[in-house]
């Protein structure tokens, strides 16, 4: 959104109320924000897990390959 001719980029603490309620806060007055630090350290969190994941299918698709190898000779 535009503010003052400044962009910001965030997200709504509604939307993430329903994805991921553990980055939402409610202030006294009852007006939800996102905790964008605890946000970060999910994405982060996410990041290295999806990076485990390709390794280890890297590594599945290497093996495959060696074993087709293999079986064409």
């Amino acid at each position: 959104y535009k503010n003052d001719n400044e962009l910001n980029i965030g997200t709504s603490a509604q939307k993430m109320l329903e994805i991921c309620p553990e980055v939402v806060k409610t202030n006294k007055d009852g007006f939800m924000m996102v905790d964008y630090s605890k946000l970060s350290l999910l994405a982060l969190r996410g990041i290295r897990l999806q990076q485990n994941k390709i390794k280890s299918l890297e590594k599945k698709i290497s093996d495959l390959d060696e074993r087709l190898k293999r079986l064409e000779k």
